[in-house]
């Protein structure tokens, strides 16, 4: 449930400021959580750890393209510079441990240009172009299938709670320290139970030695799978418009066994 807590944390302390304008306090604060969880994993380096930098390099586009049924042309692929956790967690001033968190983002929109109503959390209805993406990355290394274990699995919605009620708290301590405002810590609190709501976790077979997906209201019908193998975890995030979960989730595993094959 810790690891819970700290992704709670995490994102309600990202949230503090709506136009993406950290303060430096704020930034410290994702710089020290990130710290925090990646040395809670220790374990060996295994076979996938030397991707973090290029993680761009587990899967090419026309396999994405194939295992989605849409055209590799119609993919546009980004690195890690775009992606939040790495972006805002990074500190220039020394060496970056955060490094787990490296993704390669793969955004697909239909050349159509067909359009749907998209309910979107905190947001409402909204009309979208329809398309889709697929993050995956954030390689660590593990101890061992039972370190794994601990850190991704199901969770009860009385852990969930109490995650909730210790993220709302460390908001709280972090404002009484001077490390956040008054403000900043408001907002936090107030979309950490939309963080957490609908969260599901279940093991799923047929990929890696063992794998986690979690379903979320947040992430809507997109789905993200956790697959550990040989010490090491990466992770593989489908959403695709108008596709189910169960067909994003299904996606997802076939993009995962592609990638099981760097590290045979």
């Amino acid at each position: 449930m810790k690891n819970i807590l700290y992704i709670l944390f995490f994102l309600a302390l990202w949230a503090c400021n709506k136009d993406g304008k950290s303060s430096e306090n704020t930034q410290d604060g994702m710089t020290a959580l990130i710290d925090k969880v990646t040395e809670s994993n220790g374990g060996g380096e295994g076979c996938f750890v030397p991707y973090q930098p290029k993680v761009c390099e587990l899967i090419d586009v026309q396999t994405i393209a194939r295992i989605l049924g849409v055209q590799a042309s119609d993919i546009e692929e980004e690195g890690d510079a775009s992606l939040m956790l790495h972006k805002l967690g990074k500190n220039k001033d020394k060496p970056y441990k955060g490094s787990k968190y490296n993704s390669c983002e793969y955004k697909w929109t239909d050349p159509s240009g067909k359009t749907f109503n998209k309910k979107m959390p905190m947001i409402g209805d909204m009309e979208m172009r329809i398309g889709g993406f697929v993050t995956v990355g954030c390689i660590a290394a593990v101890k061992d299938i039972e370190q794994f274990k601990f850190y991704h699995r199901p969770v009860t919605q009385a852990e969930l709670d109490k995650a909730n009620k210790s993220a709302n708290k460390e908001m709280d301590k972090r404002a009484s320290e001077g490390k956040n405002t008054k403000s900043e810590a408001e907002i936090g609190k107030s979309i950490i139970p939309s963080l957490s709501e609908g969260m599901d976790i279940q093991y799923v077979e047929g990929v890696g030695e063992i794998a986690t997906r979690t379903y979320s209201t947040m992430s809507m019908d997109g789905v993200d799978l956790t697959v550990y193998q040989n010490k090491n975890h990466f992770s593989v995030n489908v959403t695709m418009d108008t596709k189910s979960k169960e067909e994003n989730l299904a996606m997802a595993k076939k993009i995962a066994l592609e990638i099981l094959k760097k590290c045979k």
